[in-house]
């Protein structure tokens, strides 16, 4: 059965809403690797205001981490396994957080989105980031 283009009224609203309510910080991403959402505690999480952040996201990023981010996307798309590394993001104070990311695909619609929720791994590491080998 072919996807419908038309969402349930109101459906992004919701969605949205429910994202933005979350303790947890987290960016919902496209297929262009855009940010589309980003919940206020995942704008806090790095020191900007949500509006700043939607839209383009790799400039947060530091720039040896830009190639991996983009795999790390890419290969999320088709899959229903959750992916988790971690990234060194820009904070606004010019500090890099280490940061780390788990993503999930989810569909909205016919879209395609990737969901990802960030833990600031900078004072209380995750796990020892210097241990973990660049994506192939």
């Amino acid at each position: 059965m072919p996807c419908s283009t038309s969402a349930a009224p109101g459906r992004g609203e919701v969605l949205e809403a429910l994202f933005t309510m979350l303790p947890q910080p987290m960016c919902v991403f496209d297929d262009r690797r855009q940010l589309l959402i980003d919940n206020p505690a995942s704008a806090a999480l790095v020191g900007y205001r949500v509006e700043q952040l939607v839209g383009e996201f790799e400039w947060l990023l530091l720039p040896s981490d830009t190639p991996r981010w983009r795999r790390f996307l890419r290969d999320m798309h088709g899959t229903n396994a959750p992916r988790s590394t971690f990234f060194r993001l820009r904070h606004s104070s010019g500090d890099w957080l280490w940061a780390h990311a788990a993503a999930a695909e989810f569909t909205v619609g016919c879209a395609p989105l990737i969901a990802v929720t960030w833990k600031d791994c900078s004072t209380d590491l995750c796990e020892d980031p210097r241990t973990i080998s660049p994506a192939v």
